[in-house]
């Protein structure tokens, strides 16, 4: 419903909270968080229009990879893009590189993430065979803010992924099992059950005032 859309849009899931904080401590340091995940995808990866629009199907199935966190008032909220919106946000770079290459964090690169408005996610696709950018042989490297997923959501990330990719190589659209829940429904949840820190009734004030 309408309703649900605004409230899914208005709300954080609480742990969000954590890895914001330290962005949110003044402007420049959103733009200085090193806390991404790298997966590392090393196979024959071929078809430039195919590559894309795997990329895009997952960004259309998890809607916390096209999650923006803009900041009104200083409290940080969801806001989920549009599918367009959001592959015309999404960094790509094709890079041709050595066939040895070199470590993760250069394969990384920049790992800043301006949450407010950027993608959780980035792509850079690694050409390593002899034919520079249009050869077959390709690494594929997927970069993560924290905000949006840890080590335990790269198997089922690069699972969809791949699955996606070897749909359309073949010129056919994927198809997933419908997703139970977004990220967003669990955090609206969080809310309902945890209550709000400043609600000294609440079960999250409570626990907080336990440890503090």
């Amino acid at each position: 419903s309408g309703s649900r859309g605004h409230k899914r849009r208005r709300t954080r899931r609480s742990g969000q909270g954590s890895a914001w904080r330290p962005l949110a401590a003044d402007r420049g340091a959103q733009r200085v968080e090193k806390g991404g995940e790298l997966a590392r995808v090393e196979r024959e990866i071929a078809g430039a229009e195919d590559r894309a629009a795997a990329v895009v199907d997952l960004l259309a199935r998890h809607e916390i990879l096209r999650t923006v966190f803009p900041s009104p008032g200083g409290e940080p909220r969801q806001h989920i893009l549009p599918i367009d919106e959001a592959r015309a946000r999404l960094r790509w770079e094709d890079i041709a590189a050595p066939r040895e290459l070199a470590d993760p964090a250069a394969l990384v690169g920049d790992a800043a993430f301006d949450i407010t408005s950027e993608l959780p996610l980035r792509i850079r696709l690694f050409a390593v065979g002899d034919g520079g950018i249009d050869t077959d042989d390709h690494v594929l490297v997927v970069v993560l803010h924290h905000i949006a997923a840890d080590g335990e959501s790269m198997g089922p990330l690069v699972s969809d992924m791949m699955a996606a990719y070897a749909a359309r190589a073949t010129g056919a659209v994927p198809h997933f099992a419908p997703m139970p829940v977004q990220f967003a429904d669990v955090a609206i949840w969080q809310h309902e059950v945890l209550g709000r820190p400043d609600d000294p009734t609440s079960v999250v004030a409570r626990q907080l005032s336990y440890w503090e």
